[in-house]
């Protein structure tokens, strides 16, 4: 009995200094870790605080170094741009340099077709002119005209006339002065303000061929290349 109570008490006892051990260690336990807490708290924070100025010393640094960058790039930009525009304003003058070239030809070309023509149209004018002055040589004959005044020599040389030309048209060549009816018929009454009957009554003006006298109209009788006309003044009427 003795034995089993002391058995008891015992266990009782043991229960008791294990509990108070427990709840000691627990206590010391639970104070512990506040402190642990409170440094690994502490430490912590100072750690996110060290980070935060690690970020934004990174971060500062980071802009600027695109900052830089940026102003490096738009530096390259701005030279790569000048560089561009200088090229293209040299290749541009080049063009036109090239395009002025290529039209100087062009121009070269133009003068010397306009001069070509120009030579062309020269030689066709003198040609023209040269078939002119053949043809009017070949429907021309020379004739050698006298034209005598009373007692007076109103014209003598030779005279150039169509081939066609008759005594009328030879003594119109002398350029004098002529009086004349017109018709079929060509009748002659005065030249050189010397009329008919001036002298005598039945004076007037008659002409020759060759030396031979003429009795017809003046614009019937053809006249041939290098006749010889003779225009008087006649008192005796023939």
């Amino acid at each position: 009995m003795k034995k089993s109570v002391g058995i008891v008490i015992a266990i009782i006892v043991t229960v008791l200094t294990m509990g108070t051990a427990f709840a000691i260690q627990h206590h010391v336990s639970q104070s512990q870790p506040v402190t642990e807490q409170k440094q690994t708290m502490t430490s912590s924070s100072s750690k996110e605080e060290a980070a935060n100025q690690a970020s934004s010393s990174s971060k500062k640094h980071a802009v600027a170094v695109s900052s830089s960058k940026k102003k490096a790039k738009k530096k390259h930009s701005t030279s790569s741009e000048r560089k561009t525009s200088s090229a293209k304003k040299t290749v541009s003058s080049e063009s036109k340099t090239v395009a002025n070239k290529s039209k100087s030809p062009k121009k070269d070309t133009k003068s010397a077709s306009s001069e070509r023509k120009a030579t062309m149209a020269k030689s066709t004018t003198t040609t023209t002119a040269t078939k002119k002055s053949t043809a009017k040589q070949t429907n021309q004959i020379t004739v050698h005209l006298t034209v005598s005044g009373y007692k007076k020599t109103f014209f003598k040389g030779n005279v150039k006339v169509s081939s066609k030309a008759n005594a009328f048209t030879v003594l119109q060549a002398s350029k004098l002065k002529i009086d004349y009816q017109n018709g079929v018929v060509v009748y002659v009454s005065g030249v050189n303000g010397l009329s008919e009957n001036d002298i005598k009554t039945g004076s007037g003006w008659k002409y020759r061929v060759n030396g031979k006298f003429i009795d017809a109209a003046a614009n019937q009788k053809r006249i041939h290349n290098h006749d010889s006309v003779h225009w008087y003044f006649t008192t005796e009427g023939y």
